[in-house]
């Protein structure tokens, strides 16, 4: 039960037919229609197959759309753009994503395969698609003189934080330590496939992508994806339920995995209207038969109540 949010960045010098543009024969045009948004994006589609298919979506008075991925997540998509993209899973983690520039959007438009755009003036525009597995962010860069840096502010639950990992991607998470959403370390390409300097910087909840598009020549367009990827309550505390369970009945590590792999199942199952304890006997009782015993299921109950799930 992940939900998948790219954030691609496509700097398309030249948006009218014109074809592939380099630094020495760059646009001027800060203006960017939504027309001009689709083009780019069918373009960069064509020779990279990065842009990712639009799923089925509806509407209400808020959103421009509004879908369900495959393992029930809910996405919003603004109508203004000054409202927060917004990602709630079926356990109820929310997290916000802001669109960056947004002072400089003139207005939202739906194409007609169901991607949102966001037309601007100042050399840059937004979009964004639904997809099967959430929501993938786009950014295209009318010229090389257009902006370096994308900020999108995250909102978080309270006690979650944002930060930098080693392997140069980002991660959120919440108040005990555990990982609920990552993002993939930071790369971009130029159209002919020229690897692009880019990097991540993070401030307090804003995740920024740096995009040196002007230190060398480059084919426009030029894409880069990380994805933001949220994994579940069940997820994490099932994670945290396998480890304590080692300590707390002095059991094999690879118990305890297996012990929180059937917490994660159950939770999920618990989720999706089923019963928790049953589901959860089902799997423990197929392998720990008379291990754990019954203060197991008295433990676990105090266990996940103190992170706030009632089974």
């Amino acid at each position: 039960m992940a939900i998948t949010v790219s954030f691609v960045l496509i700097a398309a010098a030249s948006l009218t037919g014109a074809g592939v543009a380099n630094a020495d024969t760059e646009a001027t045009n800060d203006e960017i229609t939504s027309q001009e948004i689709g083009e780019a994006l069918f373009a960069v589609k064509n020779a990279t197959g990065l842009i990712e298919e639009v799923v089925t979506a509806g509407t209400n008075s808020n959103s421009a759309a509004v879908t369900r991925t495959l393992t029930g997540d809910v996405v919003s998509i603004p109508k203004n753009p000054f409202n927060d993209i917004t990602i709630i899973s079926k356990d109820q983690t929310k997290i916000t994503i802001s669109l960056p520039g947004v002072n400089n959007i003139r207005d939202t438009n739906i194409l007609a395969d169901g991607t949102v755009t966001y037309p601007a003036n100042t050399g840059t525009a937004n979009a964004a698609i639904p997809t099967a597995t959430g929501v993938q962010l786009l950014t295209t860069i009318a010229n090389p003189k257009a902006s370096q840096r994308f900020d999108y502010r995250v909102g978080l639950p309270t006690g979650y934080h944002l930060a930098l990992t080693v392997a140069g991607g980002a991660q959120v998470t919440d108040s005990y330590g555990q990982a609920v959403a990552t993002v993939s370390p930071a790369w971009a390409a130029d159209s002919m496939g020229k690897p692009v300097s880019t990097h991540y910087e993070v401030i307090d909840s804003t995740l920024t992508q740096v995009i040196n598009h002007t230190s060398e020549k480059f084919s426009y367009p030029i894409v880069a994806d990380p994805n933001w990827v949220q994994q579940s309550i069940a997820v994490t505390a099932g994670i945290a339920a396998g480890t304590a369970a080692v300590v707390a009945f002095k059991l094999p590590p690879s118990v305890g995995w297996a012990i929180g792999g059937c917490v994660q199942g159950a939770l999920s199952a618990m989720f999706d209207g089923q019963d928790f304890w049953g589901t959860l006997n089902r799997c423990v009782s197929g392998v720990f038969t008379g291990l754990l015993g019954k203060n197991f299921s008295n433990w676990l109950t105090r266990f996940l109540g103190s992170r706030g799930i009632s089974t």
